[in-house]
């Protein structure tokens, strides 16, 4: 793995995600936030950010449970998928010049950690940055990188990305995790 690469791909990730969070936050201040993610395929092409929160999740099921139970962590179903996509463009030309399709399965797989990898840490320095708040709200706000469709490493990602004494991750594993 190239350090600088990687690092380049970090920090590139960190700014599209602050900026996206921080505009996500500043346009919708009356709402709370349990779930925000990096969503990317099962070959690591570039992310997108999905968010909820409570408030858009009762209008959006109708205040059904049933329903609720369906999109409560559906990435897909979210008002804010693709939120604020435009700041992943210099992202995504770093992936796009970074080729995973004519590899061999080994530097193929090499090329999806190095992808995933990067996603991780740029959540974890975005985190420690207080992108994703503090205290008792960022408890309550599962933080992750998934790939989709889901796998048992999302599980992996969500436990080393959310706080040990996280409120939401246990509901999380319970409701829609892979394990």
């Amino acid at each position: 793995m190239n350090i600088s690469e990687f690092n380049s791909l970090v920090n590139e990730i960190k700014i599209a995600v602050t900026y996206s969070v921080k505009e996500l936050f500043d346009n919708h201040p009356n709402e709370d936030f349990y779930y925000i993610a990096l969503i990317t395929s099962g070959e690591a092409h570039s992310p997108i950010l999905s968010a909820w929160s409570y408030q858009e999740l009762y209008k959006l099921s109708n205040n059904d449970k049933e329903e609720e139970g369906f999109i409560k962590w559906s990435y897909a179903d979210s008002p804010y998928t693709m939120y604020k996509n435009d700041y992943f463009h210099n992202v995504e030309q770093i992936f796009e010049s970074r080729d995973i399709e004519d590899l061999n399965e080994k530097d193929s797989n090499d090329e999806f950690d190095f992808r995933i990898n990067a996603m991780v840490a740029a959540m974890q320095q975005a985190d420690t940055n207080g992108v994703f708040g503090s205290g008792e709200s960022r408890l309550n706000l599962l933080i992750n990188v998934e790939v989709m469709p889901p796998d048992e490493t999302n599980v992996i990602r969500a436990k080393k990305l959310n706080p040990k004494n996280s409120k939401i991750l246990p509901v999380w594993i319970k409701e829609a995790g892979e394990e």
